[in-house]
């Protein structure tokens, strides 16, 4: 059988006994001292043990219960800079598509694309892809129909941005759905077309 000697404590000092105990070293930044000293108030040595002792675990405890506040506080931390799983801005996705598809490609392509974005981010207002709902198919057409734009620009503009965020949600990982990707400038003429033809009538006949 083998004797385990605990530690000990607590010491002597004039006559009474102290306890004593140096703060660990990871836990150091949280006190102002590097040792913990008090007195036991007792001479004798059988009665400062069992004081000594309790004092030592709570201690124990008190520093468990700092380390796994230090872990929480890290991972609070760490959550709050770790991007969100539908997190990607309007403004990095062209950046993305210009570092993954832009290898070899003329000014043109970069123009095209950066233009194409700058309309959607003016026309919706959005700053995040996961912002986009159905419905701003229908704005970002009228967007469009609004500065005049011929069908041929609009399927560019068109099929650029769907291009970019395709390429943004394959990339990042994104669980969302490219609300613009079911649509095409022909289908979004024809339905303003329609639009514009009700509008015309109830302005004649309503």
């Amino acid at each position: 059988m083998v004797l385990v000697r605990l530690p000990v404590y607590f010491y002597k000092r004039k006559a009474t006994f102290y306890f004593f105990r140096s703060i660990p070293s990871d836990l150091q930044h949280r006190f102002k001292k590097r040792k913990i000293e008090v007195s036991l108030q007792t001479k004798s040595e059988s009665k400062a043990a069992k004081p000594a002792a309790a004092l030592s675990n709570r201690l124990e405890r008190y520093w468990d219960s700092l380390r796994m506040e230090i872990i929480y506080c890290l991972k609070v931390l760490q959550d709050t800079k770790r991007p969100n799983g539908n997190h990607c801005s309007l403004s990095d996705a062209p950046a993305l598509y210009h570092r993954v598809k832009g290898k070899g490609k003329n000014q043109l392509f970069y123009d095209l694309s950066n233009r194409s974005n700058r309309y959607l981010e003016e026309g919706l207002g959005h700053e995040n892809l996961s912002d986009l709902k159905i419905s701003d198919a229908g704005r970002f057409r009228d967007y469009l129909f609004a500065r005049d734009m011929s069908s041929s620009s609009g399927k560019r503009v068109l099929s650029s941005v769907k291009s970019i965020f395709n390429l943004a949600i394959k990339e990042q990982g994104l669980a969302i759905t490219n609300v613009l990707a079911a649509h095409s400038f022909q289908v979004m003429v024809q339905n303003n077309a329609e639009i514009l033809f009700h509008q015309t009538c109830f302005d004649v006949y309503g």
